[in-house]
């Protein structure tokens, strides 16, 4: 099928119509017009391509999961972690930042070994490689548990709002994309989907050693309603990507979507409308020395309340020219930011 529409490269989509994977990429045919490829992989053994839109010649190969891995709430804390958040399907940045720190190398292997990679959610929106970012993530994943490593997706609110339909921060590539398909961007991330069934075995918080990740925040309000760690993930799962109005008929899942206190879009530690005694009650609540966080950017990797906060979301370069790609480093528990180019200094410290 040929349609033209906007130059772009995308997929590839993974749905499952039952016995048969069906696969359905866009590729370039000539300058001004793309062409949608559906094919069908005789199983899952069959690797197929991923293209990076806007990176000419820059490709992987995937293969899907036999099965998805088992994700846990708590992890003991490894010898070396990196965390890095809201990339918005940046792939400049996410590939510069995973190379410079010997995460993955140039040919997209996983080389960190036993270490941790946390994604801390907003893969999605404004950006033109989040299907290949995802991708990405899913290939690294399984690598990691090869190596004794690990990677951890934790989701976002523009994870979820993607799940439920709502499509307004995403470039008009994606809903070319799906129109021309006959769907709706949810529906690419559908329970029938790949992508969309791995993404809904995600957790929305997760605890390592002693620090605690989750995209927005605990807040005083979660804390207070009881809702420990395994709860809050396991109602996220049976949530994901349904109607808000449906997770608010739910009194314990309403503390989980909400769009003001819950876990997925809290702002709270960014004001002054939380006392640093009801953060250590927080901290308390999930026996946690710190919550590690994004959604709310910051002009770099930001330690608030002494240290009990580290707020990771900054804007990410696109170019050289748009400085160098940075993240959170862990290393023998020693938090320092960490650039491209392996670098680390300590973290800013910020007053509330």
């Amino acid at each position: 099928m040929r349609f033209s529409f906007p130059l772009a490269i995308d997929g590839p989509y993974i749905r499952y119509l039952g016995d048969r994977i069906e696969l359905t990429s866009v590729g370039i045919s000539n300058l001004s017009v793309e062409e949608i490829r559906p094919r069908y992989l005789e199983s899952k053994e069959e690797a197929f391509t991923v293209w990076i839109d806007s990176e000419e010649g820059r490709h992987f190969s995937v293969r899907l999961h036999e099965r998805f891995l088992p994700v846990k709430d708590f992890y003991k804390q490894p010898e070396r972690l990196l965390a890095i958040s809201d990339l918005e399907g940046n792939m400049y940045a996410l590939r510069r930042i995973l190379v410079g720190t010997g995460v993955m190398n140039e040919d997209y292997k996983w080389t960190f070994g036993t270490g941790h990679l946390v994604i801390l959610g907003d893969l999605f929106d404004r950006g033109e490689n989040v299907t290949a970012c995802l991708w990405l993530l899913y290939k690294l994943e399984k690598e990691a548990a090869n190596f004794g490593g690990c990677l951890h997706f934790i989701m976002g609110n523009h994870e979820n709002m993607i799940l439920r339909g709502d499509d307004r921060y995403a470039l008009p590539k994606y809903k070319i994309m799906a129109g021309a398909m006959g769907f709706s961007i949810n529906e690419l991330y559908g329970k029938d989907t790949e992508l969309g069934r791995w993404l809904r075995t995600k957790n929305c918080a997760v605890k390592i050693g002693s620090s605690v990740f989750v995209h927005g925040g605990l807040s005083d309000e979660i804390a207070g309603s009881g809702l420990l760690i395994p709860e809050i993930n396991r109602l996220a799962r049976e949530f994901y990507g349904c109607d808000l109005r449906l997770a608010y008929r739910h009194p314990r899942a309403r503390c989980v979507f909400d769009v003001e206190t819950g876990p997925l879009w809290y702002r709270g530690y960014f004001g002054r409308s939380l006392t640093e005694a009801q953060l250590d009650c927080i901290l308390e609540t999930y026996e946690a020395d710190r919550v590690i966080v994004g959604h709310t950017v910051m002009k770099t990797v930001t330690s608030l309340y002494g240290g009990k906060v580290i707020a990771l979301d900054k804007r990410h370069p696109h170019s050289p020219e748009e400085g160098v790609a940075v993240a959170l480093w862990v290393e023998n528990g020693r938090l320092s930011v960490i650039d491209e180019t392996g670098k680390t200094s300590a973290i800013v410290s910020r007053i509330i």
